[in-house]
């Protein structure tokens, strides 16, 4: 759908979305949807919850309770493309062609968003990078233990585990990295970490980080430790 605006409290069937990506279904039903083209995260309220709680901005007004569900901005400005605002109001900042969400068990959201990953802080609504840096045209990714330093082609896809640690997909650099929360270091899990190296297939049966992938996106989890993107990945041990 083509897209402009929206704001707080706006009916969903009146609203257009512009390069729906991701999408994130919480315990009470709100749909979370990513605008890759016009650069914004969004939720959608259920009707009997129709209040926005992630990054209020200080001009906010609560809308009246209506049955109908709303769509309201939740992160970044719609329609502005950029790199800037980490720790500044989620509303406020700016997003790069954001393509997938995921909250952890705190609540925090987290946002693929080109070649870092945001967090909102579900209980202040401010947005940091928790990984990467902003890069473009870069062909070779690189670990690094200090997550903020690491070197992503792409941030496409991304999955949590139980322990909040982050699993993301470099469509570029056809690879899966993980960051883990506890000593916040990105390492490489699976595949080349290089745009020029990728391959279908090929691998099978052997070490993920012999492997080669090519353009993961999607990218899963489930509950005994198996990620999915592409291939099977054993994590669990």
């Amino acid at each position: 759908m083509g897209g402009g605006s929206s704001s707080y409290g706006t009916s969903a069937t009146s609203v257009q979305l512009n390069g729906p990506a991701g999408l994130w279904l919480d315990s009470g039903g709100n749909l979370y949807v990513t605008g890759y083209y016009n650069h914004v995260i969004k939720k959608l309220t259920s009707a009997s919850n129709a209040f926005p709680t992630i990054a209020p901005t200080s001009s906010y007004q609560t809308p009246a309770p209506t049955s109908t569900p709303v769509l309201s901005v939740v992160a970044g400005t719609s329609g502005v493309e950029g790199t800037d605002g980490d720790w500044d109001d989620a509303t406020s900042v700016e997003l790069k062609d954001p393509t997938s969400i995921a909250f952890d068990t705190d609540g925090n959201l987290y946002i693929a968003d080109y070649s870092r990953i945001r967090k909102v802080s579900a209980s202040t609504g401010i947005i940091i990078t928790v990984a990467g840096v902003y890069n473009a045209g870069i062909t070779q990714g690189s670990d690094n233990s200090v997550a903020t330093s690491a070197v992503f082609c792409s941030s496409y896809g991304i999955a949590l585990d139980s322990s909040d640690n982050l699993y993301i997909t470099d469509d570029v650099c056809h690879s899966v990295r993980k960051l883990t929360v506890s000593s916040d270091a990105v390492s490489t899990i699976a595949g080349s970490n290089d745009a020029g190296v990728y391959g279908i297939a090929y691998g099978d049966g052997g070490q993920a980080t012999s492997a080669y992938l090519k353009a993961p996106t999607g990218i899963a989890l489930d509950s005994s430790g198996i990620l999915f993107s592409q291939i099977l990945i054993d994590i669990s041990s």
